[in-house]
């Protein structure tokens, strides 16, 4: 999916997504390690989970929108576990790929979504 040969080093975040203290998703995404050397779960932090802005203000890629899959999904164990639902409960997932201004794929993304008591516009998530 990144276009990276197979074994290739990748780093792998994980972050919860909250919306007024509450948990409503996880979101996990994966990197090229070639791409985004150094790179700083601290910083992330500091940034808010802003991965966009990590990209161009530390690594001077600019990402721009990609492809969006969305897909209604039973909670596996571990989004039940971190989600606090039912394991089986409906989700909504979110794959995407992020690209750089040169077509070159950079991020790959999924997240799963609680949507119970919300409703989430897609360029929330962008």
């Amino acid at each position: 999916i990144l276009g990276l040969r197979r074994g290739a080093a990748l780093w792998q975040v994980r972050r919860l997504l909250r919306v007024g203290g509450n948990i409503i998703g996880l979101e996990e995404m994966l990197l090229p390690e070639a791409g985004f050397p150094n790179l700083d779960i601290r910083r992330i932090r500091e940034l808010k989970g802003n991965l966009r802005e990590l990209c161009w203000r530390d690594f001077g890629i600019r990402l721009r929108d990609g492809e969006v899959r969305y897909r209604a999904v039973a909670a596996g164990a571990s989004e039940a576990r971190l989600l606090m639902v039912e394991l089986n409960e409906p989700l909504l997932q979110l794959v995407r790929l992020a690209r750089d201004f040169d077509g070159r794929p950079q991020v790959w993304s999924v997240a799963w979504l609680h949507t119970e008591q919300l409703a989430f516009e897609p360029a929330a998530f962008a």
